[in-house]
Parts: structure tokens; C-alpha cells; sequence
């Protein structure tokens, strides 16, 4: 079978359609480039972020195990108040006892 020319109308048609698929395509193309730079923006303001996040943590730690450490030397010194305090009241009632066979 031959092949036939096409018409002027339809070549021009051709052209066209061929000029809107390469400009079609040159937008693809270049919204692709668009959301690859999004998405590496996006991936560089992430990695910043658990970073700062890793440092909050860390810092929260670091200020719990000091909490902790003077909870600890609290509960220590309280109970070596609570010891005195014993001992002062053992001494008191020891002295209360010697003073009262004193007066008798």
C-alpha cells in the first residue's frame, strides 16, 4: 500500500499536537524538578528537626537524672534528719528521766 501524504490542515494538525506534548512534557519535566527540590527541602528541615528534637531529649534526660540525683540526696538527708531527730528525742527522754529522779 502506498503511503499517503497527509493534507496541509492535517500536517499542521500534527505539528501541533507534537509542539503540545513537547510542552506538555517540558512541564512535567519541570514540576518534577520542582518536587524534587521540595522534596529535599523537605528532607533537610526533617533532618533538622529530629535533630533539635535528639537535643531537647537529650537535655530532658540530662535534667531528670539530675532530678533524680537530688531527689536521692534529699531522701538521704531526710533520713539522716529523721536519725537525729530520734537520737535527740531518745537523749531528751533519757534526760527527762534523770531530771525527774533527780527531783525525787
Amino acid at each position: 500500500l502506498p503511503i499517503m501524504a497527509p493534507c496541509t490542515g492535517e500536517l499542521s494538525k500534527l505539528f501541533l499536537v507534537r509542539d503540545q506534548r513537547r510542552s506538555a512534557l517540558a512541564r512535567a519535566i519541570a514540576l518534577g524538578r520542582q518536587l524534587d527540590d521540595k522534596a529535599s527541602e523537605l528532607r533537610r528541615e526533617a533532618e533538622v528537626e529530629q535533630s533539635e528534637a535528639r537535643e531537647r531529649i537529650s537535655a530532658m534526660a540530662l535534667g531528670t537524672a539530675r532530678a533524680e540525683a537530688r531527689s536521692q540526696a534529699l531522701e538521704e538527708s531526710l533520713e539522716e534528719a529523721r536519725c537525729e531527730v530520734s537520737n535527740l528525742q531518745h537523749r531528751l527522754s533519757s534526760l527527762r528521766r534523770l531530771l525527774e529522779a533527780r527531783r525525787e
